[in-house]
């Protein structure tokens, strides 16, 4: 008789690591958009609002990632107003990709459904400080220093 195979069993690290290319596929999918925000900084400057005032509407849903959120528009105002310019230009595209992200209201889980509509809104900006976490770091001690 022959051995039986033995089937993997999924482990904690796989699904995070299936959950991490997801939200890198996902925010792949507006990289496009986010560049063209870039090249036009009044255009990003009227993204930020509508994220601002999104945001504030779903504070609560959004309150694990609330500081990192608050503080990846902050950087990417003051980019936009010329106040900031030691990021690289790759951030500032992730960046805008998952604020646009955010204010699409019609990403992977839309956020007009009940209580798990902000869910993968949270998971993309989670990650994107995860990916540009230095960065982030080196605005919010410029920030303090200013």
């Amino acid at each position: 008789m022959g051995k039986k195979k033995k089937t993997p069993t999924k482990t904690k690290k796989t699904s995070e690591k299936k959950r991490e290319v997801d939200v890198q596929k996902e925010v792949g999918k507006i990289k496009g958009k986010a560049k063209e925000y870039a090249a036009d900084k009044k255009k990003t400057e009227h993204l930020l609002r509508e994220a601002l005032e999104k945001a504030e509407k779903n504070k609560g849903q959004l309150k694990d990632v609330w500081d990192n959120l608050m503080a990846l528009i902050r950087m990417v105002g003051a980019w936009a107003t010329g106040k900031y310019k030691a990021v690289p230009l790759k951030t500032i595209i992730l960046a805008i990709a998952a604020i646009i992200y955010l204010v699409n209201p019609f990403d992977v889980i839309p956020d007009f459904i009940p209580f798990v509509g902000y869910i993968d809104d949270a998971s993309v900006i989670a990650w994107t400080i995860k990916s540009i976490y230095d960065d982030l770091q080196d605005f919010i001690g410029w920030e303090k220093s200013a």
